[in-house]
């Protein structure tokens, strides 16, 4: 019997950059299937909006969304979420964008993927 695997693919706490951030890229063990990917966002200040989403490549450069959260605003939330294709690449990373995120208004998240080996 398989065991359900888990990969940090980003935390980030923001306070004033707002810009896009992605995290660093996870290869796959080989025919990883069954993904569910994770947001949960904690101490998140009224005037920010948070947009993430896990994107997968087959080759580490080009870049393609494989699930997108709900955006988050102004409050704490946890989503877990499958993917519209069950097919994952074999790298993956997260991507977040804080919009509102100034000097004394800071959220934090973690984005997470569990998956299955093969």
């Amino acid at each position: 019997m398989a065991s359900c695997q888990r990969e940090v693919l980003q935390t980030r706490t923001a306070s004033i950059d707002p810009a896009a951030t992605t995290g660093e890229a996870v290869t796959l063990p080989p025919r990883s299937h069954s993904c569910i990917g994770e947001l949960i966002v904690t101490a998140c200040h009224a005037d920010i909006t948070i947009s993430s989403e896990i994107q997968h490549s087959a080759d580490n450069s080009n870049w393609y969304t494989y699930l997108s959260f709900s955006n988050v605003a102004g409050t704490t939330a946890i989503e877990a979420k499958y993917p519209v294709n069950a097919s994952v690449l074999p790298y993956v990373r997260a991507k977040s964008t804080f919009t509102g995120a100034t000097a004394g208004k800071s959220a934090t998240i973690s984005i997470k993927l569990f998956f299955q080996p093969n």
